[in-house]
């Protein structure tokens, strides 16, 4: 190994050493401008302008690809999700996300992020943003939609499924009734027909 003149390339990464050739590439050791911490890349790597650091992958490339398919429903206008319920509607992506891949990571991290959950915005009325955002199921998430039915059942908010659970009827016989009288019809209905069970839940019922 022989050392070299340093020198960076166009982000900053400084090329301390040369370790091994291969060919006509070589393989340098080099400086990360972020974080500090040295790595191996190959010169052809290096004079692409690349950084080889660890600190700039991610860590799993599925939470990569949330991050960027977060981006591109919010922000891009050819797609679909964006006139959908996305960008058009105002939802975005907060700047400290938009701008760093790693902000993002780091907060994925610290709230629990795993390959088998999805991210979940608390309120669906706002944005991509920590505090109303968290890691959820994909049973949970579709609680959550706006198109989800949802009950309102001893003062908790419950989706039809979790409300024909506790009281105990078929969830298909509540969405029949839903679907085909309405609002109106379908609280009438719970009511009258299952109110004993409602007095032994100790609350009433109505749909929002």
């Amino acid at each position: 190994m022989r050392k070299n003149r340093v020198s960076i390339n166009k982000i900053g990464v400084e090329k301390l050493q040369e370790i091994e050739r291969k060919g006509n590439n070589v393989l340098l050791l080099c400086k990360c401008p972020l974080c500090g911490n040295t790595f191996t890349m190959w010169r052809s790597h290096f004079y692409r302008g690349s950084n080889g650091c660890n600190c700039v992958h991610p860590i799993s490339e599925r939470l990569y690809s949330i991050w960027t398919n977060m981006k591109t429903r919010c922000f891009n206008k050819n797609n679909p999700n964006y006139n959908y319920i996305y960008g058009s509607k105002g939802i975005v992506v907060c700047d400290e996300w938009k701008n760093s891949y790693k902000a993002f990571e780091a907060w994925a991290i610290a709230n629990g992020y795993n390959d088998s959950l999805t991210i979940d915005r608390i309120d669906n009325t706002k944005g991509y943003y920590p505090d109303n955002c968290r890691w959820a199921t994909y049973l949970q998430q579709n609680h959550n939609r706006r198109s989800t039915v949802r009950f309102t059942l001893r003062g908790r908010l419950l989706t039809a499924k979790e409300c024909a659970d506790s009281i105990h009827i078929p969830y298909k016989t509540l969405m029949n009734k839903y679907y085909h009288k309405g609002k109106e019809a379908t609280e009438l209905y719970i009511q009258n027909k299952y109110k004993d069970r409602i007095k032994q839940l100790k609350g009433g019922i109505s749909c929002t």
